[in-house]
C-alpha cells in the first residue's frame, strides 16, 4: 500500500511541475480514453461473469438501502447541528 502512495505522491508531484505544457494536455485526453476503456473492459467482466450478473438485483437492493440510510444520517445529523448552533441567545 505504501508504494502506491509514494507513487501517487510522486505523480502529482510531477503533475504540478509539467501541468503548464503541452505534453500534460495530451496526457490528461489520452487518460481519460484509457479510463473509458477500463470501464468497458469492467462491464464486460461483470458481463461475462453469470453467478455476479444474476446477484445484480440483490447488490442494488442493498445499494439503495445503504444510500437512503446514508442519506437520512445526514439530514438528521445536520437538522441536529442547526439547532445546537442557532439557539437563540
Amino acid at each position: 500500500m505504501i508504494e502506491i502512495i509514494a507513487i501517487l505522491l510522486v505523480g502529482i508531484a510531477f503533475g504540478r511541475l509539467f501541468r503548464r505544457t503541452s505534453a500534460a494536455t495530451g496526457i490528461a485526453n489520452r487518460m481519460n480514453i484509457t479510463v473509458w476503456i477500463l470501464i468497458f473492459a469492467l462491464g464486460l467482466s461483470i458481463g461475462c461473469d453469470t453467478a455476479l450478473v444474476k446477484q445484480i438485483p440483490h447488490i442494488g437492493a442493498e445499494a439503495g438501502v445503504l444510500a437512503a440510510l446514508a442519506t437520512a444520517g445526514s439530514i438528521i445529523t445536520v437538522m441536529a447541528v442547526v439547532k445546537v448552533t442557532h439557539r437563540k441567545s
